[in-house]
């Protein structure tokens, strides 16, 4: 009985040890995609601010107004849409309560 209980706490302590571990590794992963989610939408607000001064800016061409616009516009839709699927993965793994511990 002895052995059993000794047994029992040595798997106990080590399955505690290795959820220590775990834990650890998902704050560090919902930190990372916390800390994309910020730059992503950091950077979305820069594009659209640059295309409002694109619009207005006189010393540039047509031309060069619309492909500057149309390049920003592909880059925010691209970042849009990785924002989208980072933050399916930030909710699956419910990292706003990883977060707050």
């Amino acid at each position: 009985m002895k052995i059993l209980i000794t047994i029992l706490l040595a798997l106990f302590i080590s399955s505690q040890a290795y959820a220590d571990d775990e834990s650890e590794g998902a704050y560090e992963v919902c930190k990372h995609l916390d800390d994309e989610l910020v730059t992503y939408a950091n950077q979305i607000k820069k594009y659209k601010e640059s295309t409002v001064k694109l619009r207005k800016d006189d010393d540039a061409t047509i031309e060069q107004k619309v492909y500057s616009i149309k390049q920003n516009n592909e880059l925010i839709d691209k970042m849009e849409e990785f924002i989208k699927e980072i933050s399916q993965t930030y909710y699956n793994l419910s990292c706003v309560e990883v977060l707050r511990r």
